[in-house]
């Protein structure tokens, strides 16, 4: 399937990982004090050439500092990754535990690994373009990620037993959020979120369902949200209320400028057309849903 990031978005998501899944930049990392870590010494930075952190899991090297400097232990959450950072299998997940920033797209796809969890990522605080969340497959909640401030992008993909979406109590903003394909997801927990440039909650093609969303019943954890102007909610199969349009409507933000409802065939066709005409959208498209218009298509890679 191809995905297409919507333009509005582009602001904050920006390029994904190359093909192969590798990572293609450099670690920087802040010395404290006087000392300097690594080779040329500038400014009290360092940094590490070449691909710090791959799916291969080597990390990164720290050269020896010139002569006559001292060498002082790095400053807590210090370590940025210029660059797109993959996250795979057999990635040393230890070598991530100061790495504090990512400046381009950090994608987590660790496969079969087992890692319930996201807490081997307690520094993280910055990913300036993309979170991607993808191809997960012993992944069961998203919590651990404890200093997560900024990202410019968030998506959830193909995590077969996540459970909960949880852990982003910080982040109030993001251009792009996207989620599909997580089979047993119940709960989402984004209560923080107050503006999503483009908001897009499962997946349909042709004529049918294809979100595999086979547990999300509601959509309760977007209780924060004030301006969402693109809105797709698409082929999820067991969503029977859409409770973030109530959320939009009580916080009284602007009315989105489209919304596409399609294909989700426990969800009433009537009560969207009732939350879209209360928050005044009139750019809508809204078919396939339980005792809807039957006449409905998805275009497929949209």
């Amino acid at each position: 399937m191809r995905w297409v990031v919507p333009a509005a978005a582009l602001v904050a998501c920006g390029p994904a990982v190359p093909a192969g899944g590798t990572s293609t930049g450099e670690m920087t990392s802040t010395a404290s004090s006087t000392g300097t870590v690594g080779s040329p010494a500038t400014s009290g930075d360092s940094t590490t050439s070449g691909d710090a952190i791959t799916s291969g899991g080597s990390s990164a090297t720290t050269a020896e500092a010139p002569t006559g400097g001292t060498t002082e232990p790095l400053e807590p959450c210090s370590e940025v990754y210029e660059g797109s950072l993959y996250i795979g299998p057999d990635t040393d997940l230890a070598s991530l535990a100061n790495l504090g920033r990512v400046t381009e797209v950090l994608t987590i796809a660790l496969a079969k690994r087992e890692q319930p969890d996201l807490s081997f990522l307690p520094c993280l605080h910055t990913v300036d373009l993309l979170l991607q969340i993808d191809y997960n497959l012993t992944l069961e909640t998203t919590a651990g990620l404890v200093n997560l401030k900024k990202i410019g992008g968030l998506w959830f993909w193909n995590n077969p037993v996540l459970l909960e979406v949880t852990g982003f109590g910080q982040i109030e903003e993001v251009g792009l959020l996207s989620l599909r394909s997580n089979h047993t997801l119940k709960e989402i927990h984004l209560e923080s979120l107050h503006t999503v440039q483009s908001l897009e909650i499962g997946y349909c093609e042709h004529e049918k369902p294809s979100a595999y969303h086979l547990a999300l019943a509601d959509l309760k954890g977007f209780s924060g949200l004030t301006d969402v102007p693109s809105i797709v909610i698409n082929g999820n199969e067991a969503l029977m209320s859409v409770d973030l349009f109530n959320a939009l409507a009580s916080n009284g933000g602007p009315p989105p400028s489209s919304a596409e409802v399609r294909f989700n065939p426990l969800l009433p066709e009537t009560l969207v057309h009732e939350k879209l005409d209360a928050l005044g959208v009139k750019n809508r498209e809204v078919c396939g849903n339980m005792k809807g218009d039957p006449e409905c298509f998805c275009p497929p890679g949209e």
